[in-house]
């Protein structure tokens, strides 16, 4: 029922269908494609009926594909007369997942447990991929993060993904709906969507996502979903919420049943629970790699046990505004790559964080009596991402011993900036993003006479950042400069022109410097007409493909 005329939408004109397909099935730097492949391909693309999801799935299947059978295979598919027959693009999409390789089938089979339209995280994909034993690494110098970080990009290569940002080191995208049920058809039976009244699940489910977050319109809930009591929940590998859940869902009893009957854990979010003390018996599930107890506003203690989880690869406490001292031997978690700690503590020196050798991340949140992160000996010579958030500080940090440091965030907290920090700042340092910090001018100092590696600069909220430091136009290889809410910046450096690896820069409400910037009447707008990307003001003025 309506009172508007229906307007149905027409697909790609063949001539626009060819011009998406070359875009994606051709390399840009090919001045004219091979004849015989191009001939194939104005088949394929007459097959797609003008589907741009489908011209753009079929380009990237048949990238960096030089052989005429391969082609010609693809064209002749008899998966092509469901499109005709029954109007179903989906065995067609299925091409693409067939072709893929068989570790990136696995990890795209695991996007069924998201819903449709989410938009995805990197961060938290990665360390289920990880927890799931999905991903490897052929050389120790790369981080299987990174590697994870590599398996997405593919798939966004693939036309699997898409609207795809970057956020320093953290991308985000989404699916297609027709891409969202392809990963629902390929998990099989592996993965399935819960319900906190679920009754039961199959017994090779080995993944499950919980869809509701709230008690709402359920009866005679006791703290436990019902198929958690069956003998069908013990093989359970992951439990994964997809929202934030309300007050009461993720009790002590929930807690208690999820250890005692799915000991073959690997992955367990606990995210915003409410129980005070998570159990001794936490240390049974000898495969956990990934425990996620942020935002449990009433979490006051962690069991000594907890150090026993030799296999654990992420510990997130980020939020647990009242949670105690740390574990006293938190040393012995040896495979732990991530830790985010949200603590009343004043020092760290006794729980022993700074003896973690394979620390990767380490993330300090709202821990208002923090003075002193370690003294003396600090073995953390993998940690290569610092994050430090509403700590009211002054904080020291070891810069000295930070040998592999490459991101640093810091967010409304106080340093103490030394001499000796300023002369030993990391210099293999990548990204840097400072916010609501008033000594910006200062730590900016520090980083004069480093190795000049830095792709990403980000400064949010601090007027009294003023000028833009000189050295910044050394670092040949920045790609992203964000200059947000910094009124009292006035202008940009002219030198910025010779950065030509500089693909983003946005600007947003920093006074005289918006104007200057303004395409073609600004002032310096002659000094970063060259960037690919620019947005002013929410607005973006220039946009061109890499």
């Amino acid at each position: 029922m309506g009172t508007h005329l229906v307007h149905n939408l027409k697909g790609l004109s063949h001539e626009d269908s060819m011009a998406l397909f070359k875009k994606w099935a051709f390399d840009e730097k090919e001045k004219q494609p091979r004849p015989d492949l191009l001939d194939i391909g104005n088949d394929i693309v007459i097959k797609c009926q003008g589907v741009p999801l489908l011209v753009k799935t079929m380009g990237s299947l048949l990238y960096t594909k030089d052989e005429e059978r391969y082609w010609a295979h693809i064209r002749d598919s008899e998966i092509w007369k469901l499109v005709e027959q029954k109007k179903d693009v989906l065995p067609v999409l299925k091409l693409s997942y067939d072709h893929l390789p068989s570790h990136l089938k696995r990890c795209f089979a695991t996007f069924s447990l998201f819903p449709r339209g989410y938009a995805i995280n990197s961060y938290m994909l990665v360390m289920l991929w990880m927890s799931l034993g999905l991903i490897s690494s052929s050389t120790k110098k790369l981080a299987l993060k990174d590697v994870g970080v590599d398996y997405i990009k593919v798939l966004w290569k693939r036309s699997l993904i898409q609207e795809v940002e970057e956020f320093e080191v953290v991308l985000s995208f989404k699916m297609h709906d027709l891409v969202h049920s392809l990963a629902i058809i390929v998990a099989q039976d592996d993965c399935s969507i819960v319900g906190l009244d679920t009754v039961e699940i199959l017994e090779r489910v080995r993944c499950i996502s919980f869809s509701t977050s709230s008690l709402e319109g359920i009866s005679n809930f006791d703290g436990v979903p019902p198929f958690l009591r069956k003998p069908t929940s013990k093989r359970l590998q992951a439990i994964n919420f997809q929202f934030e859940v309300d007050d009461g869902v993720i009790t002590r009893e929930f807690v208690g049943t999820c250890i005692s009957k799915c000991n073959h854990l690997r992955y367990l979010d606990l995210q915003n629970g409410s129980f005070e003390e998570l159990p001794s018996s936490i240390c049974n599930l000898k495969q956990l790699r990934s425990l996620f107890l942020s935002n449990n506003k009433r979490l006051k203690k962690l069991p000594d046990s907890i150090c026993e989880l030799q296999s654990l690869l992420h510990l997130n406490l980020n939020g647990c505004s009242e949670l105690g001292d740390l574990p006293k031997k938190m040393k012995r978690l040896v495979n732990l790559r991530q830790l985010s700690v949200t603590t009343k503590q004043m020092s760290l020196q006794e729980s022993g964080i700074q003896y973690l050798e394979n620390l990767e991340l380490l993330g300090f949140y709202g821990c208002q009596n923090l003075g002193v992160l370690f003294e003396g000996a600090c073995r953390l010579t993998c940690l290569r991402e610092l994050e430090i958030e509403d700590c009211a500080g002054p904080i020291s940090l070891p810069f000295v011993e930070l040998i592999a440091l490459e991101s640093l965030v810091i967010i409304n907290c106080k340093l103490k900036l030394t001499q000796d920090n300023k002369s030993k700042f990391p210099l293999n340092l990548r990204t840097l993003a400072i916010s609501k910090f008033e000594q910006v001018v200062e730590l900016l100092q520090c980083l004069d006479e480093s190795a000049y590696a830095l792709e990403f600069f980000t400064v949010y909220d601090c007027p009294s950042f003023t000028a833009i430091p000189v050295w910044l136009s050394n670092h040949k290889r920045l790609r992203v400069i964000r200059l947000i809410r910094c009124p009292n910046l006035s202008s940009i450096l002219q030198e910025i022109q010779s950065l030509t690896t500089l693909k983003e820069l946005r600007i947003e409400y920093c006074g005289e410097l918006s104007e200057r910037c303004q395409p073609t009447i600004g002032k310096d707008w002659p000094n970063i007409a060259h960037i690919p990307r620019i947005q002013l003001d929410l607005i973006w003025v220039q946009w061109m493909e890499d």
